[in-house]
């Protein structure tokens, strides 16, 4: 069945180093902390005195952020060490777009899109961001924020017409009807919504690696371009099946899924998401054995919005 689902930097601790003279000196790394200036004499390994030397924060913060990216997805920027209240960042485009910053012990540490808006493929947005860090420094100006290339219209045939590495049509015992989408990352689809068609179906399977990596959840978004994102969790049977694939061993039954539309508009954009590679039980024990980890896909089938 389907469920629906509806750097930092942190000041390092002051650490003493081997002076010049053969005592201890006392500094403070570059980052997030205040400027000093000042110094003071502390006790040198030699009976003698050597003064703290401050290290002053000359490295500007940075704004980071994935780019190109999904229509469906917008970008959660991340600061390279913590900011000042008071700092803010949009996306100036079509459509510009807000966000509200992300807060921890007192300062920002990102920023959170406002609206899930769906987005214009191949779109290029400036990213604008205002405030200091905590040692008054201004932020950096970030690069632009980009859309991926349209992937042209999908023409709803069951991916019979499609070609590529993502494509099956065969996996082992499987009952297939022509080709399918094997999803290992992510399926981008562009749809022509006709007049008249309001929701989103498909089929989809889950298919793992060993069955210890089974069940597991998938996702799938979907929305008109200007419009609102929508998100529904891909649940599956607790059952799986043996396929007698060498690459995947095993899968769910096929469950139908829909998505209802309810923004107006002709373009729509619809992503699958596979579930995560997944640690295996724990009798495995070595990280380097391939064989203690579970790799997941989805094999999509009849996309289509009527």
């Amino acid at each position: 069945m389907l469920a629906a689902c509806s750097g930092n930097s942190s000041a390092q601790a002051v650490g003493a180093v081997n002076g010049d003279d053969g005592g201890s000196r006392t500094s403070v790394p570059d980052g997030a902390a205040p400027r000093l200036a000042e110094e003071a004499a502390v006790p040198g390994a030699d009976g003698g005195h050597t003064p703290v030397e401050a290290a002053v924060d000359r490295t500007p913060p940075t704004i980071k952020f994935g780019s190109p990216s999904s229509p469906l997805h917008l970008p959660y920027p991340s600061a390279s060490e913590p900011l000042a209240l008071g700092a803010t960042f949009r996306l100036v485009g079509n459509p510009s777009l807000e966000f509200t910053p992300d807060e921890r012990d007192g300062a920002i540490v990102g920023f959170s899109p406002v609206e899930k808006k769906v987005l214009p493929f191949s779109g290029v947005w400036k990213a604008v961001a205002m405030g200091f860090d905590l040692a008054g420094l201004p932020v950096l100006q970030p690069a632009d924020f980009e859309t991926v290339a349209d992937p042209g219209i999908f023409p709803q045939d069951g991916f019979d017409s499609a070609t590529g590495d993502d494509i099956a049509t065969v996996i082992g015992s499987l009952p297939m009807t022509g080709a399918a989408a094997l999803v290992r990352n992510s399926k981008l689809l562009h749809i022509d919504r006709a007049a008249g068609k309001d929701a989103l179906h498909f089929t989809a399977r889950l298919l793992v690696s060993a069955e210890h990596g089974y069940p597991a959840t998938g996702h799938v978004s979907v929305g008109v371009i200007g419009g609102t994102r929508s998100d529904q969790a891909l649940s599956f049977d607790d059952q799986p099946i043996a396929t007698g694939d060498g690459e995947w061993k095993y899968a769910s039954n096929a469950v139908d899924g829909s998505l209802v539309l309810t923004e107006t508009g002709s373009d729509v954009v619809v992503e699958f998401t596979p579930p995560s590679v997944s640690p295996g039980p724990a009798s495995c024990v070595s990280a380097e054995n391939l064989h203690c980890f579970t790799r997941a896909a989805l094999l999509i089938d009849d996309v289509r919005v009527e």
